[in-house]
């Protein structure tokens, strides 16, 4: 595997911490019935100064090599991907069939 393709699937992953994160904090929320996330209730400038809280004393997960702003990043990443959507977007899909 080159490279790229590895820095890739690290960013994704932790892209996914930074969602799981998120939704711990209730800024997002997740599908029960498939894992997506979408729109929570959370204060994300709150989740934002709990991360690096969290992150300085090395108990976010995010490991050492990152530094704040690029935790600060990812959260912000995961939360723009997944805000504006008021529910799973699949379970409205599968409600809205005739």
């Amino acid at each position: 595997m080159g490279r790229a393709k590895e820095d890739w699937l690290e960013h994704q992953e932790n892209l996914a911490r930074a969602g799981g994160f998120l939704v711990k904090m209730g800024t997002l929320s997740a599908c029960e019935a498939h894992g997506d996330l979408y729109d929570g209730d959370g204060d994300l400038e709150a989740a934002y100064k709990r991360a690096a809280y969290l992150h300085k004393r090395g108990e976010l997960g995010f490991g050492d090599d990152l530094s704040q702003r690029e935790v600060t990043d990812l959260l912000k990443e995961a939360y723009e991907d997944n805000a504006g959507v008021d529910v799973c977007p699949r379970c409205d899909y599968l409600l809205g069939q005739d």
